[in-house]
């Protein structure tokens, strides 16, 4: 991974911003930076219940739904980096609105939020 968010949907203006490299500068060590769900995953991998496999998936449910991917040990990000971006599939056709413009998307019904 590049450090780098492209287009994050709740993240606005730190489209391009050298996250990685910024914090790596201003904390004066090598600094690694991905998707929140990936290091949960790699967490379960390290000290957690997925210490025993090599395949399995992580999802999370807070204000987004994402799902980390890990296939032979590895995690699996896809080749555009958006592997596991599950939270705009459509789940209820013609369902509620979501944030991205869509309608029935899994976090418009089940996130954090849809459920509170």
């Amino acid at each position: 991974p590049e450090g780098v968010p492209v287009a994050p949907p709740i993240m606005p203006g730190w489209d391009g911003f050298p996250v990685r490299e910024a914090l790596s500068q201003e904390l004066g060590c090598p600094v690694m930076v991905d998707n929140d769900v990936n290091l949960m995953a790699m967490g379960e991998q390290h000290a957690g219940v997925a210490r025993s496999v090599g395949d399995f998936l992580c999802v999370k449910i807070g204000t987004g739904i994402g799902c980390g991917i890990v296939v032979g040990g590895e995690v699996h990000r896809g080749a555009t980096g958006s592997a596991g971006d599950i939270g705009h599939i459509q789940a209820v056709p013609d369902g509620r609105p979501c944030a991205c413009g869509n309608r029935g998307c899994l976090e418009a019904h089940f996130s954090g939020a849809a459920l509170a």
